[in-house]
């Protein structure tokens, strides 16, 4: 072997042993996929009171993993012991993720429709019911009023699709589309706020002859929007309709997920994320199996070195 081979086979050597020497004594001991993972965890409990079935546990499960596909998150898990629910999320990039991630727990998406029976805002001048309302009939407060709403008339079971969309004004929109076997109910609903009979009473909002009744649609709660029905079998177009606008794209888009997805079968206590530490394998398997292959990698080289030395020695002789 001549000079400047030996020299750079000392280097490489050299080189080798060094970083060796590094990694075990600086502690660079690499972290395993198979040892650990860190994710986001959050352990779901009904609310004190709900007895949910197994159907209804096993529906909320299948909720969860769809909202999770929602953010992307092809390695999130939904597990289950019992009636208690563990979500868990690999570590997200940014706040606003963590954020749209807790709200996967926080909201049902329970969309109900119902018919106003008289507006009672400040805001708003009192329809006043004339009869008593039906039984089911509720005040509800949102949308800049407070609504007395009869009883729900369906939920959000009956669509089919649901998809943001930019309104010409450039707001954003929930646009919806009502299954088949649903549209007839819908449309009977709609069209008798639309014509004012005395189930739906017309509302005395704007100026013109003609009064129509107002829908109210309560988002887990809370009327998100009440608008006036302003035109017969809306329910039938083929491209859907408006339920809700003059929103920002991401409340719209996460609202239209949720009502797409469905809405949970029961509430859940409010929880919060937290860093978790997901173990796939015991600790000492994976520390073992790392300290045993650096050092058989050590040996290995070591081997390699002796036997390239050994053989350019033995032509060297030749």
């Amino acid at each position: 072997m001549n000079k400047l081979g030996r020299a750079a086979l000392a280097f490489w050597v050299f080189g080798t042993l060094v970083g060796f020497g590094a990694t075990f004594g600086f502690g660079w001991v690499p972290l395993l996929g198979s040892d650990h993972t860190r994710v986001l965890s959050a352990t779901l409990l009904p609310k004190p009171g709900i007895h949910p079935s197994e159907k209804s546990v096993e529906e909320a499960m299948g909720v969860f993993g769809q909202r999770t596909q929602r953010l992307g998150l092809a390695d999130a898990n939904v597990a289950r012991s019992g009636k208690t629910l563990v979500v868990q999320l690999p570590s997200l990039a940014s706040a606003a993720d963590l954020d749209r991630a807790e709200q996967l727990t926080k909201v049902t998406a329970k969309l109900e429709f119902r018919k106003v029976l008289a507006e009672l805002g400040p805001e708003a001048p009192d329809s006043g019911a004339s009869e008593a309302p039906p039984p089911g009939s509720k005040v509800i407060t949102g949308d800049g009023g407070r609504y007395l709403m009869g009883p729900v008339e369906f939920d959000n079971n009956v669509f089919s699709d649901a998809m943001p969309e930019l309104d010409p004004d450039g707001s954003w929109a929930v646009i919806v589309q009502i299954k088949s076997a649903s549209e007839a109910e819908v449309t009977e609903v709609f069209n008798s706020c639309y014509s004012g009979d005395a189930t739906c009473p017309p509302s005395r909002r704007g100026s013109g002859d003609v009064q129509r009744g107002i829908i109210g649609m309560v988002l887990d709660g809370e009327v998100i929007s009440a608008p006036t029905v302003d035109a017969l079998d809306l329910p039938k177009n083929p491209q859907g309709f408006w339920i809700v606008g003059g929103l920002s794209h991401g409340p719209a888009d996460s609202l239209a997920s949720d009502l797409r997805f469905g809405a949970l079968p029961f509430e859940f206590e409010p929880v919060e994320f937290e860093p978790a530490t997901l173990s796939t394998a015991p600790d000492s398997l994976g520390a073992r199996s790392l300290h045993a292959g650096m050092v058989a990698g050590m040996v290995g080289l070591l081997a390699v070195v002796g036997y390239v030395i050994g053989v350019h020695r033995a032509k060297g002789r030749a």
